[in-house]
């Protein structure tokens, strides 16, 4: 178990740079008194400070007790309350973005009360997805992508005293860690995508599904998470294998192909897939290294999709060929050894 909570911990930990380097990117489209990279970093430790001390308070054990619920609260209206205030009057930050922040800490606490009532796993899973999502849009709509990214730093923030709280070893801290590492995840993959359509200049089209590239690109998007998950579940490729060659081979294959419109199409099914499956499945934090892989590699490699858009249909098959033929060699290289290396009741099952 305290190898599980250091891997969670160190995915928590990556989720939560990769969040505030978005935000702090994203931060130059803000008209704010002070530095605008300031802000989005003094959210951040402050939530982080206001986080470490409030885990102090209170204990391991039940997380739905009155006592744990008021603490949470408690927290959730003070980080919420000085995120706001420090945005707000600090920096001059227009009040329906400076609420971003505030609308994380709410969610993260209705998502922790959630937990506390011990409705079946997959229910509470559904449950906190669902809250979760739709803090996103609302934050969506208070303030653009930077209030997206805000939302997600809120939730992060409140993951190591919810995590106490709800007894670190228990399924409710599980789910909570789980859902909250997602949560963010779904908020820098529509940072992501929007990084994608602006330095495209396809921004003002967005993604249209309906075009034929953009519904394949779709669904490879949403079949990638699948396929990582399945692979795991059968040990038939190592998992830094499988990162590479579906979190990075396979998005830069797919850009080759596809117009680079379409590529938007992806990330969109990717981001979806990723935080619905991940919240659902336990062990399941390989997936959103894979996403954030997929990411990468889409919005890195858009250079490259320019350069190559003109290739002839013929020279686009030729390096099609050489990809399947590849990956052929290396699953019938790969598929003999898992087998082998399963346990015997398994083979026999």
């Amino acid at each position: 178990m305290s190898n599980a909570l250091s891997k969670n911990s160190f995915a928590l930990a990556g989720a939560y740079a990769v969040n505030l380097a978005a935000a702090l990117y994203f931060s130059k489209s803000l008209a704010v008194l002070h530095s605008a990279y300031l802000l989005a970093a003094a959210l951040a430790l402050l939530g982080l400070a206001i986080g470490a001390g409030f885990s102090m308070a209170g204990g391991k054990g039940e997380g739905g007790s009155a006592g744990k619920l008021v603490v949470a609260l408690i927290f959730a209206a003070v980080h919420g309350a000085v995120a706001y205030a420090l945005a707000r009057y600090a920096f001059n930050l227009d009040w329906q973005t400076a609420l971003a922040y505030p609308v994380g800490a709410a969610v993260a606490w209705i998502v922790f009360a959630l937990l506390g009532c011990r409705y079946p796993q997959g229910l509470s899973a559904l449950l906190a997805a669902a809250f979760l999502a739709g803090g996103l849009v609302i934050a969506l709509r208070l303030g653009g992508v930077w209030a997206g990214l805000v939302y997600g730093l809120a939730l992060l923030n409140s993951c190591l005293p919810g995590g106490k709280w709800l007894g670190r070893e228990s399924a409710e801290a599980e789910i909570w860690e789980r859902a909250l590492f997602f949560a963010s995840l779904l908020a820098v993959g529509r940072a992501a995508i929007q990084y994608y359509l602006l330095q495209s200049n396809y921004a003002a089209l967005g993604v249209v599904i309906t075009h034929p590239y953009t519904y394949v690109a779709l669904f490879a998007g949403v079949f990638l998470p699948a396929l990582y998950w399945v692979s795991q579940r059968d040990r038939f490729c190592h998992p830094a294998l499988a990162l590479v060659l579906l979190g990075l081979v396979l998005p830069l294959a797919l850009g080759v192909f596809v117009h680079v419109r379409p590529m938007a199409g992806f990330l969109l099914g990717l981001v979806t897939a990723s935080f619905l499956l991940g919240i659902l499945f336990t062990g399941t934090y390989g997936m959103g290294l894979l996403s954030y892989l997929g990411m990468a590699g889409a919005t890195l490699g858009l250079p490259l999709f320019a350069k190559l858009s003109n290739l002839s249909r013929v020279a686009r098959l030729e390096i099609l060929g050489v990809i399947a033929v590849v990956l052929f060699l290396v699953l019938a290289f790969l598929i003999p050894r898992g087998e082998a290396s399963r346990p015997p009741q398994e083979k026999e099952a």
